[in-house]
Order: structure tokens, then sequence, then C-alpha cells
């Protein structure tokens, strides 16, 4: 602990800078220490110096004997490891803070969608736009009501990417709560914080050492009325992922709270196998057992469908690339999206979910998952970044007859090798699909017809696909 008081001591003489973020470490190797701070963008280099000042014996008292350690505070976080964590991002252990209001404040479900959106803006601005008074830190507002704002504040520690900045508040935004009823709080990780209040960004004239409480005990319900005998506002902490030394108490009741969030979360979840389509009168049942996509994070990912990041328009609708570093797992995916004026519909994108979510060959695309909230139809692919064959190439015969064989055994396993037997009724240069060695993968499975084994031919009511392929 002595390479942690003497890393800790020295924060004081640099929190009164303007950047309000300082990184150093202390000690050799096998017991030396790094540690960081980092002040809110908003405040004075005063505020921000009491803050830190404070928040350096507080860590000391509360972590007395742990080689790592993280508190959060109005105006400031500290964090200190015996591993290196400069320069790279980290997303536990965090916490959620929640102030709920019984009376002022209440959104719509449709003001909620909205409310995500407008702070997954805020990131993008705070990751990614110039600022000549703070790096990785942004504003934004949300108009809640006829007489009301949601202000927040989204901020990264300044030394990490700023892919790595938008990929953070990313997933802080993935985890935020229902916030219908919240009228201040936010979340809190290792690298970026999350904060929202009905009362506008300002230094805060109070006490800036009000670290995390713990939360008070369940409170007695009025079985007449339903409702509890409190006052109208109560604030509650999660911690997730703390040190093992976390008040036990604590560590209970976030276990708990965590828990039934998430049982909640997955019972409200939409099973695929249960999900009734409507579409212009038509009405179906998907069966698939396939994965479901939130909206939100497709329209994050394409900036929420930016015209930067539209590949191309097809039939079923315009197609858009995620913007890189926007998921999780890092993959590039392209989403196309169903276009109101589209003569394309449920059938087809029954027949892409149905279809190829079951089929698994290298000259296939593959279907990675699609979304179906806010009455909108999006189907989600592995990325081909040579697009498709119609695109000008300087190929020589070698690797033509590569694409043809290619294409060949993709029908091959359609007609005659896939469990189903599959008709494209499609093909076409723009279906063909080239990845990063100019591989060809068949896609647009929306026209396909499914035949008998000894099936040879078809009758149609409609005249769709393309012409002289059988």
């Amino acid at each position: 602990m002595l390479n942690v008081e003497l890393l800790l001591s020295s924060f004081s003489s640099y929190a009164n800078s303007s950047s309000g973020f300082y990184n150093a470490s202390a000690g050799q190797d096998p017991d030396v220490v790094y540690g960081l701070f980092l002040c809110r963008g908003d405040l004075s280099p005063e505020i921000c110096q009491d803050c830190v000042n404070f928040a350096t014996q507080d860590i000391i008292h509360r972590c007395p004997t742990q080689k790592m350690g993280i508190t959060w505070y109005d105006e400031c976080f500290i964090r200190y490891s015996n591993e290196y964590i400069f320069s790279t991002v980290a997303v536990k252990p965090f916490a959620y803070q929640m102030i709920i209001s019984r009376t002022t404040f209440r959104l719509h479900n449709a003001s909620h969608s909205q409310l995500v959106a407008a702070i997954s803006v805020t990131a993008a601005n705070a990751a990614f736009s110039p600022s000549g008074y703070k790096i990785n830190f942004a504003t934004g507002e949300f108009e809640a009501g006829p007489s009301e704002k949601l202000h927040n504040i989204l901020q990264c520690t300044p030394d990490i990417l700023s892919s790595d900045c938008y990929k953070c508040l990313l997933k802080g935004i993935g985890e935020l709560p229902n916030l219908k009823i919240v009228k201040q709080g936010g979340i809190f990780l290792s690298s970026c914080i999350i904060r929202f209040n009905l009362i506008p960004v300002n230094p805060s004239p109070q006490d800036p050492r009000a670290p995390a409480q713990p939360p008070s005990l369940p409170v007695p319900t009025d079985n007449k009325t339903g409702r509890a005998d409190v006052a109208r506002e109560k604030a509650a902490w999660i911690i997730v992922g703390s040190s093992l030394s976390t008040i036990l108490g604590i560590l209970f009741f976030s276990f708990c709270v965590y828990t039934l969030w998430k049982r909640k979360s997955e019972k409200n979840a939409v099973n695929i196998e249960q999900i009734i389509i409507e579409d212009d009168g038509q009405t179906t049942i998907l069966v698939n057992n396939f994965h479901q996509m939130p909206l939100y994070t497709l329209q994050i990912a394409t900036q929420f469908f930016s015209k930067e990041n539209k590949l191309g328009q097809g039939g079923f609708g315009p197609v858009y690339k995620n913007l890189q570093g926007t998921l999780e797992d890092g993959r590039e995916i392209a989403i196309k999206r169903r276009s109101r004026t589209s003569r394309q519909g449920l059938d087809e994108f029954m027949n892409e979910v149905k279809l190829i979510a079951n089929l698994q060959h290298r000259n296939l695309v593959r279907l990675l998952g699609y979304c179906l909230e806010q009455n909108g139809k999006l189907l989600v692919y592995e990325y081909m970044p040579n697009k498709n064959s119609n695109k000008s190439f300087e190929l020589n015969w070698q690797r033509r007859l590569h694409i043809i064989n290619g294409i060949g055994r993709g029908l091959l396993y359609l007609h005659e090798d896939s469990r189903l037997k599959i008709i494209h009724m499609d093909m076409k240069t723009s279906n063909i699909l080239l990845d990063n060695d100019l591989n060809p993968k068949i896609s647009d499975f929306g026209m396909s017809r499914i035949f008998e084994e000894n099936q040879s031919e078809a009758n149609t009511k409609k005249i769709a696909g393309t012409y002289f392929y059988s």
C-alpha cells in the first residue's frame, strides 16, 4: 500500500490543471501501481482539486488493502490498479445511480426511444467531435415535456482512442435502465461516465465529496394503496463488478437488484418463436429461433442511418454499413432496411429469415440477425467490403473462373445439398457479393422458393425476380 499512498499523494498537485485529468505510476515491478483521476468537464479547476483531494483520502479508507480500486463522485472519479490501465478502455466495474421522481417526470414509450437516441448523438459528439475546451467530453439535452429538459453529460478519459470512447459510451447507453420515471442519475464505467439531470449542467454548489451511499432497505408498502409510504424521491446505487471488500449489504442489494433487472429484461425480451408480424394486411408467425438485434444498437451503429453510412439501394430498401468500432465484438456488418415504398413486403422478409438463417455455406452470405421494432424490418448481414460483382474490377481469367465456380458451388448447395431444395429466383450480378479475397457469396433470398425433392417447376401468382433464370 505504500506505493498506492505515494501515487495518490501526487494527484492533488495536478488536480488544478485545466485538463482535469492526470495519470501516473509509482514503484517498480512487481509492486508498481498505476492510477488516474478524471474531473467532470464542466467544472472549474478549484472544484476539481477539492474533489480529488478528498477522493485520494477516501479511497484509501474504503479500499485499505486492495491492489485495485475505483470510486465515483459527483465531480470526479479516481482509479488505481496493480495492472496497466493507461490508454486502454475498460467498462468494468461500473455503477448505476438513479434518483426516481414519482410526480415531476414521466416519459411515454416513444419519448423514451427518442431520449436514448438523443444521448447516443451526444455520445458521438463526445467521442469524435473536435473540441477546443475538453477532449472526449460533450453535453446535450432532451425535451422531456412542455416545460422540462433532461440534460446529459458524457465523458471519457482522454487517454483512450475516440473509437474506444464511443464503444465505452455505447456500452453505458446499453446498460441504462428504464428512464421513464428517472429524473437524475447515470451510469459510471471505468473509462467513461454518462450523467443525466433535469437541472441544467452547471458546477454544483453542493459538497463534491459525496460518494455512492449504501442503498436503504426495502420500503414496506401500504397494502391499501399499493404505494410505498416514503418521500417522493428515492436514490439508489447499483454497483456491479466491485471488489470483494465492498460492504456485504451493498453487494447483496446490488446483486438482487441487478439480477431482478436482468430477469425482467429477459422476461420482456421478444421471443422469435412467438412473434406475430402484421404488415399490409398480412399476418404470420415467425418460427425460426434466430438472433434479434435491438433497434437502438443498429441506429447507433449506422449513425441513425445517415447518408455517410449508406452502401447502396436495393428492391427491399437501402443498405447501410456500421461505423467501425460501434459493436462490442468489433465486427463490421451490413444492415438492409426495408423502405416504405418497397414492393417487397412480409413474404420477402420471412423468406430471408426463414431460409438463409438455416443455410451455412462459404458461397452464401451469412445472415447475422434481424430487427422488428417500431414497425420496421431490418436484416443484418456479414459485411462484404468489395460489394457486388457488378462493380468493375481488374480481373484476370483465373479470378473470373474462381468467381464463376464459387457461384456454381453455392447454387449446387441450394439445389442439391441443403436440407431444403431452394430456387433463388433472383440471380444477377448485383446479388453476388465479394469478400476481401474476391470470393463470391450469393445474397438476397427474398424471392426464393422452396421446391419438393423431385419438383422441377412451379406456378407463381405475380411477376417477380430476374428474367431468364430457372
